[in-house]
C-alpha cells in the first residue's frame, strides 16, 4: 500500500496514512472530516547499491568518477 499525505480542508490538519488503491479517501484524525485532500508528495528512486570498494575508490578520487 502507498502512504499519502493528507490535508483537511475542514481544520488544516495534515497527516499521512497508508491507503489501498480502491480505499475512499480518509478521514481526518483530528476534527473527524471527510474533507480531504491528497498532497503532492517527492520521491526518489534508488537503483543498486554501492559496495565499500566502490566507495572509497570514488571518495580517494576527489568525488570525480574515474
Amino acid at each position: 500500500m502507498p502512504l499519502y499525505s493528507y490535508r483537511c480542508a475542514k481544520c488544516g490538519h495534515e497527516f499521512e496514512k497508508l491507503v489501498s488503491l480502491n480505499a475512499k479517501p480518509p478521514v481526518c484524525p483530528k476534527c473527524d472530516s471527510q474533507e480531504v485532500n491528497k498532497q503532492p508528495v517527492g520521491f526518489a528512486i534508488m537503483s543498486g547499491s554501492q559496495n565499500s570498494t566502490e566507495k572509497s575508490s570514488c571518495s580517494s578520487s576527489g568525488g570525480k568518477f574515474t
